[in-house]
């Protein structure tokens, strides 16, 4: 196809997309039909149905081509709010999908989610090729995050588990490094006098954490390149994958601006890693010991020369799977965080009395926890409520399995709906209005199974602990250093945009010290 042809397309699918994310009209009939024409040829994978593992999974419609994309648009949802919307009306609440080209099954509610999570953990760990993904830089499938369930890939998450707790994950050094991005962030918010986002801000804090972490440094918040970076960072976290051509037409993939960009991102935070560890490799050959992530990595490759699965590219990703989702999840939720307390203002006030009782002006540290139950609670019910990442990154089946009576067969795709959890009122009374108290009984804090931000099974969160340690210092730290507050009478919207994780919509807070 003529490249300006193409690019004509991609410009006209754009402009057809905008108008369909902001008006829910005749219009989306009009998308479709472009889509549609554009299309030479469509076909949907059909799995066997073994009936040993159960009844097959009830579909829950669609269009040929956009699958159901249209119905999520039309009902003013987002995805993961229309699925738990389905489930509540189904007999069974776990279904089948087709977004767009790709067909995949929906796990929704906690036993659905437990039973294929942890009960299948193993036949349930599996990840799709990277032929289903729209992330072009690693076709390979490296790191962890996207690589599939095998020996190769439980050996790289042992060894990267081991390298991280030796310096501190989840321990008081990681403690240290936390305390001190959370004084940084403060005295960066005290230079601001006007209302404003501070979600760059947080993200350059917790970014740092990780850059910490994994490179041995941090960087300064007017540091270009660092800036460069978070930038970077943003635009990755807030693609919407309805919005691109090539999900439908990946032959267009080429000439999809919006698609290019992202990759663009990918590719410069990608080469930033890389030459931190081009640096390593020659600290290694100097035998100049460094205390940093790649380094180690780098020490442990040597040391297993005959582990084809250690290598600088799969190093490479790691550090990706870390920086990428270390930073947005954790920076994310602080975000939702204090748009709960400039809402609620009577809240904000039980947690600064909390916090100056127990703390006082002294440095936040996680032995204060226990005594903080407010605080913990609130946190707790950020996560629930907000759902940062409402539905987990596709699985995939690599044998078959049962849910709920249903069969789920090998080498089907499928993501558990989070959200269908943590927003269950059989579970949660009243799962809409915000309340922390919910999680507070006779004085003790109540830390409910199906409280599953992180997720379940063999492919849980591996940042889950270094995440509540942020959460915890940072916002303890925020709400003993500020009043948070709202630039008017009208409540900030707690509505987010589902990108890949799913964040607030834009936003302006009034930060004051507090005296």
């Amino acid at each position: 196809m003529p490249t300006v042809l193409s690019r004509t397309i991609c410009s006209l699918y754009d402009s057809v997309v905008d108008i369909l994310h902001h008006k829910n009209n005749w219009k989306i009939i009009l998308g479709s039909g472009l889509v549609a024409l554009l299309v030479i040829k469509y076909r949907q994978p059909i799995f066997k149905h073994n009936p040993e593992f159960g009844d097959v999974f009830p579909n829950a419609g669609g269009l040929p081509i956009v699958g159901i994309i249209p119905f999520i648009v039309l009902s003013g949802k987002t995805t993961f709010q229309y699925c738990t919307y389905l489930s509540k009306r189904r007999r069974k609440k776990s279904f089948f999908i087709s977004f767009a080209r790709l067909p995949f099954f929906i796990i929704n509610g906690y036993d659905d989610i437990k039973e294929t999570l942890v009960k299948s953990s193993t036949a349930a760990a599996g990840r799709p090729g990277p032929e289903t993904s729209l992330y072009l830089v690693n076709p390979e499938a490296k790191g962890i995050l996207n690589r599939d369930y095998s020996q190769e890939f439980v050996s790289q998450r042992q060894a990267c588990l081991q390298i991280l707790r030796n310096f501190g994950f989840g321990k008081r050094s990681s403690e240290d490094r936390i305390q001190e991005e959370a004084l940084a962030l403060t005295n960066k918010l005290l230079e601001y006098d006007k209302p404003l986002n501070p979600t760059s801000i947080i993200q350059n804090s917790v970014a740092n954490v990780i850059c910490n972490m994994v490179f041995g440094s941090r960087y300064e918040y007017n540091n270009s390149i660092f800036d460069k970076l978070i930038s970077n960072l943003n635009f990755m976290a807030s693609f919407q994958y309805h919005k691109c051509i090539a999900l439908y037409l990946p032959f267009m993939a080429k000439y999809s601006t919006y698609l290019q960009t992202n990759i663009k991102c990918q590719t410069e935070i990608i080469e930033f890693i890389q030459s931190e560890i081009d640096k390593n490799q020659e600290y290694l050959r100097n035998e100049e010991e460094q205390e940093n992530f790649i380094y180690s990595y780098l020490k442990l490759m040597k040391e297993k020369s005959d582990d084809s699965s250690f290598s600088t590219e799969q190093l490479k990703f790691v550090v990706f799977d870390f920086f990428f989702g270390g930073t947005e999840t954790t920076a994310t939720a602080i975000s939702w965080a204090l748009i709960y307390l400039a809402n609620r203002p009577e809240l904000q006030r039980r947690l600064q009395e909390e916090i100056d009782r127990v703390i006082g002006d002294g440095v936040v540290s996680l032995h204060n926890k226990n005594e903080t139950l407010l605080l913990d609670a609130f946190i707790q019910e950020t996560l629930r409520i907000s759902t940062p990442v409402p539905m987990t990154v596709l699985h995939k089946a690599i044998a078959d399995l049962s849910v709920n009576g249903l069969h789920l067969p090998k080498g089907a795709l499928f993501t558990a709906n989070l959200h269908s959890v943590l927003h269950d009122e059989t579970i949660f009374k009243e799962p809409e209005t915000f309340n922390p108290d919910r999680f507070i009984q006779n004085d003790n804090i109540l830390r409910p199974d199906e409280l599953i931000p992180f997720g379940l099974g063999k492919r849980l969160c591996l940042g889950e602990q270094l995440a509540k340690q942020e959460l915890y210092i940072f916002i303890a730290s925020l709400i003993q250093r500020f009043e948070f507050s709202r630039v008017d009478e009208e409540k900030i919207n707690e509505s987010g945009l589902l990108g890949i994780t799913y964040m607030p919509k834009d936003f302006l807070i009034v930060i004051k010290a507090r005296s």
